[in-house]
């Protein structure tokens, strides 16, 4: 999936919808067990980067680029 452009977050936020659908299901009597019972971290390795806080610099910087284009009501994809 990662080749396919689908972050792991994305991939476990459809786990997890699967999984509490299939415990409604499971509680119903439909269904026996619940094949979304699994770890992610079984599956898919972890190769998110750590956040990095903002500098007062970079947030000087965007507070700048907000004040150009809303003044000139150019878009922010146009200012590099």
């Amino acid at each position: 999936m990662k080749e396919r452009g689908v972050s792991r977050n994305i991939i476990n936020n459809h786990k997890r919808l699967l999984k509490a659908s299939f415990c409604i299901t499971i509680q119903g009597g439909c269904v026996r067990k619940n094949p979304f019972d699994f770890k992610i971290s079984g599956v898919m390795e972890n190769d998110n980067k750590g956040k990095v806080a903002l500098t007062g610099k970079i947030l000087r910087r965007q507070a700048w680029i907000c004040k150009v284009c809303h003044k000139s009501k150019m878009p922010v994809e146009a200012i590099k």
